[in-house]
């Protein structure tokens, strides 16, 4: 979402006036973007209950070590068929609700141009693959997005004072940032493998860690072995909250971010220029 409101804000410095649908929840993350544009960009709201119809039931699929081989990209890139994306891995064809997903994809190509949170300098060649495999040359990368954008764009959280100061006083290049993104739930072991690495590694970190439900912290899923943070305070804090990622790629004492690579985390590293461990 949060590309998407960049790319808003974007648009509205060329004049365009932008209505951007949306469920109530998501309301607050709107709240800067219609506050800095205010005559251009407006909301319409659902409730949030219509969308349901439109998406398909959750169907657990089994994983595979079939090999895919996608020939026509550039780099003929091989991939375990369980680390494709899940919309290939979960679809089932004659589906209703499947094959209308696919419709949708599908309905995608015939547009009249594509923009895409990318650069040429990074992704060129897939950028030219898709010209030629659409046939027209209206492909733009406008990425990344976040460049020009409002520092606090899309959230109300206020910049974490203590985490900033913090990171003010350590030495040029000398913290890892660590986050593994919103969409998955770290396990115990995951978690006390994690936490052991950041003890012995003995270097200055950032540990961004997902507060989960009541429910996910009794299964023991996102939670930091008792202790860790007494015994790393002097080098390392653990950050349970929202926290300014821009802010913290861009300060010149992070030097490494360990990431599961989702794709803002990418083009943030990307942009503040630290090493991504992936």
């Amino acid at each position: 979402m949060l590309p998407l409101l960049h790319l808003a804000h974007r648009l509205s410095l060329h004049g365009l006036t932008i209505t951007i649908v949306i469920t109530p929840k998501n309301l607050t993350y709107l709240s800067s973007l219609l506050s800095s544009h205010p005559s251009s960009i407006t909301s319409l709201i659902l409730f949030s209950l219509l969308t349901l119809p439109s998406l398909p039931e959750s169907k657990t699929s089994k994983t595979s070590a079939t090999l895919v081989e996608l020939s026509a990209l550039p780099g003929s890139h091989v991939f375990k068929s369980n680390h494709l994306p899940s919309l290939f891995r979960l679809y089932k064809k004659s589906d209703p609700d499947w094959e209308f997903i696919k419709d949708l994809k599908l309905a995608n190509t015939k547009n009249w141009g594509c923009v895409f949170n990318s650069f040429d300098a990074f992704e060129g060649e897939y950028m030219d693959y898709l010209k030629k495999k659409l046939s027209h040359d209206w492909i733009f990368g406008v990425g990344p997005l976040n460049l020009p954008s409002p520092e606090n764009l899309g959230s109300e959280s206020d910049l974490n004072e203590r985490l900033l100061t913090w990171l003010d006083e350590c030495p040029k290049a000398s913290v890892v940032y660590v986050w593994f993104g919103s969409q998955k739930l770290l396990k115990r072991e995951q978690m006390e493998a994690l936490a052991l690495g950041l003890e012995k590694s003995g270097t200055r970190f950032v540990w961004v860690v997902k507060t989960g439900s009541t429910q996910a912290r009794e299964d023991e899923f996102e939670n930091v072995p008792d202790g860790f943070e007494e015994q790393v305070a002097s080098r390392g804090l653990v950050i349970r909250e929202w926290a300014p990622q821009v802010s913290i790629l861009n300060h010149e004492a992070v030097g490494g971010f360990l990431s599961h690579c989702g794709w803002n985390s990418v083009l943030e590293g990307i942009v503040g220029g630290v090493v991504i461990l992936a």
